[in-house]
């Protein structure tokens, strides 16, 4: 199978690429789904977080996912975050955002 072969989605979103729904690009969201990135934008530019945990001195932003947001629940991340109820987003030491899913089905 060759580079792009098979049924891998390879695209560019922005100033990174994205294959199968994952940031290839080197940089903070290396490795990391593609939808942390619009996550990480959102709290960074509009104060998105509905709450703040610390883990040690690293602030974590969480982030609610109701069933009712029809922005997400239909948007183009519709159904990676399908039964997605909650996320945890945040920085690491060496400046890679990371994620976890905090609630989901």
């Amino acid at each position: 199978m060759g580079r792009n072969g098979g049924n891998m989605k390879v695209g560019h979103s922005d100033d990174y690429e994205v294959r199968d729904g994952i940031i290839v690009s080197p940089g903070k969201f290396e490795g990391e789904p593609e939808w942390v990135r619009h996550f990480w934008d959102e709290i960074v530019m509009h104060g998105l977080e509905d709450d703040t945990i610390w883990e040690g001195e690293t602030p974590v932003a969480v982030i609610d996912i109701p069933e009712d947001d029809d922005e997400i629940r239909s948007g183009k991340f519709a159904k990676v975050l399908e039964d997605v109820h909650q996320v945890a987003l945040w920085e690491d030491d060496q400046g890679f955002v990371r994620h976890e899913i905090l609630a989901g089905d």
